[in-house]
């Protein structure tokens, strides 16, 4: 039993690594827009449907005999078409969330340091994050246990200090006119995809601990990102920045601030190593590609993206979240059933009746079309 508690403890990093990241920075604004009764609903209705496409996802991952990621397990099960759809999204949300993390460090670094943000300082943070992405799974293993146990006693006194501006008023509003409003950030903030194969490695031979893994560290996160959105709430009330931390500067004094600016640039600086490997390995295993041509094209695409002018923080993890991320989730549900129809399954596999899939279906497509709609606002 300690050896397992071991294992889980061990392949529980990289699925932190992955879910815990700047989408977290986003739910306290979200949160705001609908209120945080409403908003915790669906938060947790959101966990819940993601957890279970990730356990389906690692059925999917399991029933491969060797290293496979997102792209090959999709296309094995679904075809031309299904690894067209799979590559499309899996880039397209990986890419979309490092540039996320370059757009969001310079406020970050802008806070602790004093300057103001630019350009500038997203660039130089992408650079230094893409020359340790270069050293690759060990280094990002390094990182990982470095920012961790910082990072959860950052969060632990943010959380302690904000409530001495707990006012009962900031979590009762809700409005019911802007429930679509936190779907995609919702889903980008939970999404462990790429995770799922790391952590099979991470096993080793007891790749059955999967699922547990998968379900504690999606509830190690989500609980961390309540206790993150409950302190920004506490501190900011009815004065939300998007990433919000940047607000908390006019309340909390300038020294918590940096606590939770500090927060930030360790999250954003894991989190944009942590999917660069995942993008990296992606290349090298299902597209045969050298090192240094893979880390070319994973750095080198956010970044280009980024000097193009993506600078809106929330329509970007909004719409990577809610579109792409559904879409993915879609895929998951198509490969899952084909499977499970094709007897490629094991008999131990997780059965999960096809009502819940269905439902899951519904929620994913709903997500889509309705994250499409607030986009065109």
């Amino acid at each position: 039993m300690e050896a397992q508690n071991v294992a889980i403890l061990r392949a529980i990093r990289p699925m932190l690594g992955t879910t815990i990241g700047v989408g977290m920075f986003g739910l306290p604004y979200v949160f705001y827009q609908v209120g945080f009764g409403l908003g915790f609903v669906e938060f947790v209705l959101i966990g819940a449907l993601n957890a279970l496409a990730l356990c389906l996802y690692a059925e999917l991952v399991l029933a491969r005999k060797k290293h496979a990621h997102f792209v090959e397990v999709i296309g094995a099960e679904l075809g031309f078409w299904g690894r067209l759809w799979a590559t499309v999204s899996f880039f397209a949300t990986m890419w979309g969330a490092m540039v996320a993390y370059i757009i969001v460090s310079a406020s970050f670094i802008g806070l602790i340091t004093g300057a103001d943000p630019s350009v500038v300082i997203s660039l130089l943070f992408a650079a230094l994050a893409s020359l340790v992405l270069a050293g690759g799974v060990a280094m990002m293993l390094r990182i990982q246990s470095i920012v961790f146990p910082v990072f959860f006693a950052l969060i632990a006194v943010l959380l302690l200090a904000s409530f001495s501006h707990f006012e009962l008023e900031h979590f009762t509003t809700v409005h019911f006119e802007n429930a679509v409003v936190p779907l995609g950030v919702m889903l980008f903030a939970v999404s462990g995809l790429s995770a799922v194969p790391e952590v099979r490695d991470a096993l080793g031979k007891r790749d059955r601990l999967l699922f547990k893994v998968i379900v504690a560290g999606m509830g190690i996160a989500m609980t961390v990102f309540l206790a993150f959105v409950i302190a920004i709430l506490a501190f900011n009330g009815g004065d939300m920045s998007p990433d919000g931390i940047s607000g908390i500067v006019r309340t909390a004094g300038r020294p918590l601030a940096i606590v939770a600016a500090s927060v930030g640039t360790l999250v954003v600086f894991s989190a944009f190593v942590t999917i660069g490997t995942s993008i990296l390995n992606t290349f090298m295993y299902d597209f045969s590609m050298r090192f240094s041509h893979a880390w070319l094209a994973t750095v080198g695409v956010p970044i280009a993206i980024f000097i193009l002018g993506a600078r809106d923080f929330i329509d970007v993890i909004g719409s990577v979240g809610g579109v792409l991320g559904g879409v993915s989730g879609l895929l998951i549900l198509f490969a899952y059933e084909k499977a499970r129809r094709s007897g490629e399954l094991p008999k131990r596999a997780l059965r999960v009746p096809r009502a819940a899939t269905f439902l899951c279906f519904v929620l994913y497509a709903a997500m889509i079309v309705l994250t499409l709609m607030g986009v065109g606002e």
